[in-house]
């Protein structure tokens, strides 16, 4: 029993040893890019929903990272049998795409800009500590400036 104990000292002071170690980040200029899906469930439908969008690091160091937030898309579900306009005439848009019944809609680079000049992140060791993200309702945004018209909310 006490070369266990002995092992098990040795192992925690070697963990206690690399906890000051420093952690990577990612270094200043990367981009992150995410596609993040919700699906809500309410008495009357299952919606879901989503974003692409992508991180740029602007600073950084050993332990922490911070930047902006650029939105790069909407994804928006369907109806798989095809009855549903909007995404009919959504689909027509350039660069939409489906994935199975969701649709990828591309947000317009410069108006994904004046979003990102809105936004924030910070995370220091890896932990979340601020996210700023404005996100506009596609019915608010003028039809010319996103890739998707703009529908009603029922």
């Amino acid at each position: 029993m006490r070369p266990c104990a002995a092992l098990l000292a040795l192992l925690a002071m070697d963990g206690i040893a690399h906890a000051d170690d420093a952690r990577d980040v990612p270094a200043v200029g990367s981009k992150l890019t995410y596609r993040s899906v919700l699906t809500t469930t309410i008495p009357a439908a299952t919606l879901t929903t989503g974003e692409v969008f992508t991180y740029i690091v602007t600073a950084g160091d050993a332990s922490s990272a911070e930047g902006i937030i650029k939105p790069r898309a909407l994804i928006v579900q369907c109806k798989e049998d095809g009855s549903d306009l909007y995404g009919k005439s959504a689909a027509e848009r350039p660069g939409a795409h489906f994935d199975g019944a969701l649709l990828t809609i591309p947000i317009a680079s410069d108006i994904g800009d004046a979003l990102a000049k809105q936004s924030a992140f910070k995370y220091a060791y890896f932990i979340q500590e601020t996210r700023k993200f404005p996100a506009r309702a596609t019915r608010s945004i003028p039809t010319s400036a996103i890739s998707a018209p703009s529908r009603p909310l029922s």
